[in-house]
């Protein structure tokens, strides 16, 4: 499309003075692509007046020809605005490998949630810094920063922003190689655990940091104190995961007994209280030439009910519930229908078929039932 903004149009004008990249970054690319006839993706960082330019390369590798590098997006950042010049997708999804690279280099709209200008879609391999100038800058692109780390530069995930992770900057500065193996890995940490680590001199480069993102993470679940450097700090790593993940092991384990336990009781009292409750309907029935209606009887009929009918009336333990009475409706021997008749009014509540829908006796069934109310009340009251 053609640039409306001035930041797309001095973005525009300024890509003219792009240069090719130079043999040696090539060089670089080669080196970095680990096979043959494999497709990595790089991105090189450059200055240009105003603008930061992150270029993104597609880079195959081959053995006996010469090797294909062709880019296919730039994000133009500056401190005004940004701009993306790109080359077409053919998806509006987030995968980065739907460019088609025969096609025009042009401005392109953020459109369909920002797929042409979210860096992090693009899995490059490296970022690779060409000048000294670009080496100065720290850019700002929408929610997304990028950090220089040595020669590096590196993404810092939405919730590590030096703005509201203000001691990342000091790691960032002392220690970039632990601040890279913290970015790198994508792992997510609160700022008082790795306070409390970088104090006690446990961040080093020899440091698993996904084995300590996962040791913190279950000492966390087991409510342990993560300001307390003994379980953020364990001399003995390893030992430490196996020793949490047993400890949470049983800590589920018990969990689930409780759970079961609670259900058997809730279970147990439920079956108590509907078998005495059930008692004074027993002989309650209504019927017509086709239809007859009755209480179900027993946790087991309800449960069949249930089943039969495929709606939630066992599930969801409506039997439980005080001043309700669950009938079930045949017709010509078929289970029909299923009503919950609340007893405080003598009401009929709802009345569902298979998969709650509606029969074609729903009508008639209701007016049965409506007509022989009186009978529920007589029993309710004789047992009362």
């Amino acid at each position: 499309m053609r640039p409306r903004t001035k930041i797309q149009k001095r973005a525009e004008e300024l890509s003219q003075t792009l240069l090719p990249l130079p043999r040696h970054i090539i060089e670089k690319f080669s080196k970095e692509t680990p096979k043959c006839n494999s497709k990595v993706y790089y991105a090189v960082l450059e200055q240009k007046k105003e603008f930061s330019v992150v270029r993104y390369f597609s880079f195959v590798k081959h053995k006996k020809k010469d090797n294909v590098c062709r880019e296919f997006m730039q994000v133009w950042v500056s401190a005004h605005g940004n701009a993306v010049r790109a080359k077409q997708r053919f998806s509006t999804c987030n995968y980065y490998d739907t460019f088609l690279m025969d096609s025009p280099m042009e401005i392109r709209m953020n459109r369909n949630n920002g797929y042409y200008n979210r860096l992090t879609d693009i899995s490059y391999s490296k970022l690779f810094v060409r000048s000294r100038k670009a080496e100065k800058v720290i850019c700002n692109y929408r929610e997304n920063q990028f950090y220089l780390i040595g020669k590096n530069y590196v993404w810092l995930p939405d919730d590590l922003h030096v703005d509201t992770f203000p001691f990342l900057e000091t790691i960032l500065k002392q220690r970039p190689r632990v601040a890279e193996l913290l970015l790198l890995n994508r792992l997510q940490f609160k700022q008082e655990i790795v306070k409390t680590a970088w104090k006690h001199g446990y961040l080093t480069e020899e440091l698993d940091y996904n084995l300590w993102s996962d040791t913190v993470s279950m000492a966390e679940k087991l409510h342990y104190d993560l300001h307390n450097p003994f379980y953020v700090c364990p001399m003995n790593l390893q030992t430490t995961h196996n020793l949490y993940a047993l400890r949470l092991e049983r800590e589920e384990e018990r969990e689930e007994r409780r759970r079961a336990a609670m259900k058997r009781m809730n279970d147990e009292q439920g079956r108590k209280y509907f078998e005495n409750f059930i008692k004074k309907f027993i002989g309650f029935k209504v019927e017509n030439d086709s239809i007859t209606i009755q209480p179900l009887k027993s946790i087991e009929e309800l449960k069949k009910e249930g089943e039969m009918m495929h709606h939630c009336v066992f599930a969801c333990g409506y039997y439980k519930k005080p001043d309700t009475l669950i009938l079930s409706a045949q017709v010509n021997g078929e289970h029909t229908e299923t009503i919950e008749i609340d007893l405080k009014n003598f009401s009929i509540v709802q009345s569902r078929g298979v998969c709650n829908q509606p029969s074609e006796y729903h009508e008639e069934i209701k007016s049965l039932l409506l007509k022989n109310m009186y009978k529920l009340k007589s029993l309710t009251k004789k047992a009362a």
